[in-house]
């Protein structure tokens, strides 16, 4: 049997911890079961035996997709340093050598919150 929007009886998918009913149907939109244990008036007509389902946009399931799947993986801090062993013991002359740089992110994706902004501290000393 073919699995339509109009009969949540063929529906097969089952996602989520409530293993709810889903479907997607052939425009694209999605299709979500009501959960019958919330306590809404929704949720009680589900109880009382009514198919209720929710309908949600091909456009609304892909922005959604694209925020919960968004690649927030991207570098966040790089720096290369160079010195002569000369500036080396003038550095550490009076002890460690410390110093902060500020590393602004790259621009994020859609998804991944503002752009990281991390302060890299860093040190070294004759040991």
């Amino acid at each position: 049997m073919a699995q339509t929007p109009k009969d949540m009886s063929t529906w097969t998918e089952l996602i989520g911890r409530a293993q709810l009913r889903s479907l997607v149907d052939d425009e694209g939109h999605f299709w979500l079961e009501q959960n019958a244990t919330k306590k809404t008036k929704w949720a009680k007509l589900a109880r009382d035996g009514h198919d209720v389902a929710w309908e949600f946009s091909k456009w609304l399931v892909g922005t959604i997709w694209t925020e919960v799947n968004a690649d927030c993986d991207g570098p966040v801090a790089n720096a290369v340093h160079i010195y002569t062993g000369a500036q080396l013991r003038t550095l550490t002359m009076n002890g460690a050598f410390v110093s902060s740089e500020d590393n602004p992110g790259v621009d994020s994706q859609s998804g991944c919150g503002s752009n990281s902004d991390y302060v890299v501290q860093w040190r070294f000393s004759i040991g």
